[in-house]
């Protein structure tokens, strides 16, 4: 190994050879994993594929990094074989990153923010159908003169729509008081705006997977924005505004869940927003080793927005052929989820593919057809499923 030197006068004998060689390996094998473990990391934090499965594939690539590592040693100022031009034959390649590539990370920001505006058109009639579905909940249980005693105290619909303006009410008497109050929300709402329907407020992202997940994010701002104009006349915005009474006339969703039969934690467990970190739906089965870029995007990865557990639960359970449960922590008193216990049942092939692809895939490809095949597989992806 390098920086060996033998002394003089002393003779290495067979068993310190041996001895000496094993202690350079198992120094080369730590160093080759430390480097393969944090080229792992960096490639993760970039969005970049890297796949290493075994620890000899992790043993190999570190040490192909610490051999890349070495000092090219010159030998001469000009090389013994100058490099063919385009007019002697062909010239050297050069290795290029294409995943950090500027070019390459415009054109599919334009291209995937053209995308997200499609998708974004899908979203914004989404909400306007949930919207006014919620709205007719809420008035169904405004005008029943029962919601008061069935419901928890301080949660039926007339109580809480009182609450609602209550705090209104409390905004503007704070606002009257503090006017700065007012021109900081609306300066913060005005900023919010723009970083999410504008490109250059935000800074573009260093890999062109970042890049596309930035502006797809965008388009689908900016097309839902497309659908609030042109359904204006139709009142397009305003069934998406009753949406906003969803947290009024959901507002113990814990009470679904109770109703279930489960336990006052395992409900409010269940009635918690579903993650960001939750892993979904997967549209491709992640087993089928597609592109984590891909695999990981909005196109194949289903977690509707504002879905609590419970629900994401049920639709798993609807649209996965295979996922069956999981389990609850072990700070709700554990215990298990089933679908089949709650005695939901299995959508069919056409019913996998429409609520189990995302909209922006819904938008991408239209009828879906070519995605049947990757449905039918299914997956359990699922935290802790069984």
């Amino acid at each position: 190994m390098a920086g060996y030197r033998q002394a003089r006068g002393v003779l290495e004998t067979m068993a310190d050879f041996y001895d000496r060689r094993t202690r350079e390996v198992a120094r080369l094998g730590r160093e080759a994993e430390a480097v393969a473990h944090k080229a792992y990391g960096d490639a993760l934090r970039s969005g970049t594929d890297l796949v290493l499965r075994t620890q000899e594939e992790v043993n190999r690539f570190g040490a192909k990094l610490l051999d890349d590592r070495k000092p090219v040693v010159r030998r001469s100022p000009q090389p013994a074989h100058p490099p063919r031009t385009a007019g002697g034959g062909q010239a050297p390649r050069v290795k290029v990153d294409l995943n950090r590539n500027p070019v390459v990370k415009a054109v599919a920001g334009d291209l995937a923010e053209k995308v997200g505006n499609a998708a974004g058109v899908v979203r914004g009639g989404v909400h306007a159908v949930e919207g006014l579905a919620d709205g007719a909940v809420f008035l169904q249980r405004l005008t029943n003169p029962l919601d008061v005693l069935v419901s928890p105290p301080g949660q039926s619909a007339a109580g809480q729509l009182l609450g609602a303006a209550s705090e209104g009410v409390d905004y503007v008497r704070r606002g009257v008081a503090d006017p700065q109050i007012v021109i900081r929300d609306v300066r913060d709402k005005a900023h919010q705006m723009r970083v999410d329907l504008d490109p250059t407020a935000t800074r573009a992202a260093p890999t062109v997977s970042g890049e596309v997940q930035r502006r797809l994010n965008i388009g689908m701002n900016q097309g839902e924005l497309l659908f609030d104009v042109g359904s204006f006349p139709v009142g397009g915005p305003l069934a998406k505004s009753v949406k906003g009474l969803r947290a009024i006339s959901q507002p113990s969703r814990a009470e679904k869940y109770l109703e279930q039969g489960f336990t006052p934690a395992q409900a409010a467990h269940l009635a918690e927003p579903y993650p960001k970190y939750g892993m979904g739906h997967h549209f491709g089965p992640r087993r089928e080793s597609l592109p984590r870029s891909y695999s990981e995007s909005v196109f194949n990865r289903l977690k509707p927005e504002g879905i609590t557990r419970g629900d994401m639960y049920e639709l798993h359970y609807k649209v996965d052929p295979e996922f069956k449960g999981t389990g609850f922590p072990a700070r709700v008193g554990g215990g298990r989820w089933s679908g089949a216990d709650l005695g939901l049942k299995k959508y069919g092939l056409a019913g996998r593919i429409w609520h189990g692809s995302p909209a922006p895939l819904k938008a991408r490809v239209g009828g879906l057809g070519g995605g049947a095949g990757a449905v039918a597989h299914g997956t359990m992806d699922e935290e802790d499923s069984w």
